[in-house]
């Protein structure tokens, strides 16, 4: 049975992130969900408080739509509107097989009806044993084993195994001469080839998502940017077949995820000391090429504005109940200091803790932008064990529906 999780991400006090869950519960209506939410922003006063919204239901949802408007109205800082989770983009990066041009499709239907003919009758299934130890037996190279599996799921496990057996295929039809009317020809064989190539170089890039031991959303910038660095040079490809599956991708998916998530990916890597502006300037221009300088203007214009509304908020005094003397802003003054080491253990959060007092406004950014999740809860590293908690919870046959809710809630929060 499907669930919804209401998860709460915020940085406290202490300078550490904190995932509350705050909500629980089994099948329930669109605007019963809603009026839940709404309710429970009010009662714990985080209503006006909210940076952004992340889930991955689709944006055509009108009740999502409404709660959305409805935080953006009582927002008292900038509200960053619904993000997409990275999960959603990796998922559908990993099943870009099913996702991809038209004739991806066709072309694992073909090759599904070649499994299905092995199959259908145990003389088939022996002669394609028979293929499989010609060809090896010819020194062709045969890298699946057995028979091809009854069904299978994935759709790269369907192109790799295809490709595996595809000399043995090629045997076959000398075998079996009705094989040869289903076995595909030359160019299918290439496009399917093709198809993996680019399936299996996607799922590598979305599986470092997954590997991801960090939590903040300062580290995603640079790993999209180079998902996004890859489709455009597969664009550029001379392969027709290559450039249509980059073209589809980018254009059904990750446009969708760039436009409503850069933002919020700029700001964070931008409030990492080890970054600051350059590595967005280095990806800008790597990607946009004539248009970088055009891009960072108007992507800068937008951080300055969010900067600009956390800023109007009194500022910290020193101790004689002035401001800091300077005209310059923040901002400026944070993005002028020298950049730090680039190590790769760095707790971020302990040094906007440490200099918090220094940069008020931009610390207050940093506990907003850095908190939002920009993957979903199956992402982070307490995922396991909760997740683990809230199947044995949600498989608990003698507990009722609330205080499965009530276990589930209090869990989190202990």
């Amino acid at each position: 049975m499907e669930s919804i999780l209401i998860v709460l991400y915020f940085i406290d006090d202490n300078w550490v992130l904190k995932q509350k869950i705050i909500d629980f519960a089994y099948e329930r209506c669109e605007r019963e969900s809603s009026d839940v939410l709404k309710g429970l922003l009010v009662d714990l006063n985080v209503d006006k408080n909210i940076c952004s919204t992340v889930t991955g239901i689709c944006e055509n949802n009108l009740d999502l739509y409404f709660i959305n408007l409805w935080i953006g109205e009582r927002a008292v800082l900038p509200f960053n509107g619904h993000l997409l989770p990275i999960d959603w983009l990796v998922n559908k990066l990993k099943r870009n097989v099913q996702n991809g041009p038209n004739w991806m499709a066709g072309l694992l239907s073909e090759i599904k009806k070649l499994f299905n003919y092995v199959r259908e009758t145990l003389s088939n299934e022996n002669n394609f044993r028979v293929a499989v130890n010609k060809a090896k037996s010819m020194g062709k190279r045969v890298t699946s084993q057995g028979l091809p599996k009854k069904l299978i799921f994935d759709e790269l496990e369907v192109l790799e195994s295809a490709l595996g057996f595809k000399e043995a295929f090629c045997e076959l039809e000398q075998i079996d001469p009705d094989f040869k009317l289903i076995n595909l020809t030359d160019e299918l064989w290439y496009k399917a080839n093709v198809a993996y190539e680019c399936a299996n170089a996607l799922k590598d890039a979305a599986d470092n998502f997954w590997r991801s031991k960090y939590t903040t959303a300062n580290v995603y910038f640079p790993k999209v940017c180079d998902i996004y660095m890859k489709l455009l040079q597969w664009e550029g490809s001379d392969n027709y077949y290559v450039c249509e599956i980059a073209s589809s991708i980018r254009e059904k998916y990750f446009d969708k995820y760039w436009s409503k998530c850069i933002l919020v990916l700029v700001i964070a890597v931008i409030l990492d000391p080890r970054f600051k502006t350059d590595i967005v300037v280095g990806w800008y221009m790597e990607l946009y090429g004539r248009d970088a300088n055009t891009r960072l203007k108007k992507i800068m214009i937008e951080v300055t504005n969010v900067y600009n509304e956390y800023a109007k908020v009194p500022r910290m005094l020193d101790t004689l109940g002035r401001p800091p003397p300077s005209s310059n802003s923040e901002l400026d003054l944070y993005l002028n200091e020298a950049k730090i080491p680039a190590v790769e253990e760095f707790d971020i959060l302990a040094w906007w803790r440490t200099n918090s007092p220094k940069f008020p406004a931009l610390a207050r950014m940093a506990r907003d932008f850095l908190a939002i999740p920009i993957s979903t809860p199956c992402f982070t590293s307490n995922t396991c064990h909760l997740g683990s908690e809230l199947s044995n919870i949600s498989n608990c046959d003698g507990l009722d529906v609330d205080l499965k809710k009530a276990l589930v809630c209090t869990k989190s929060w202990l």
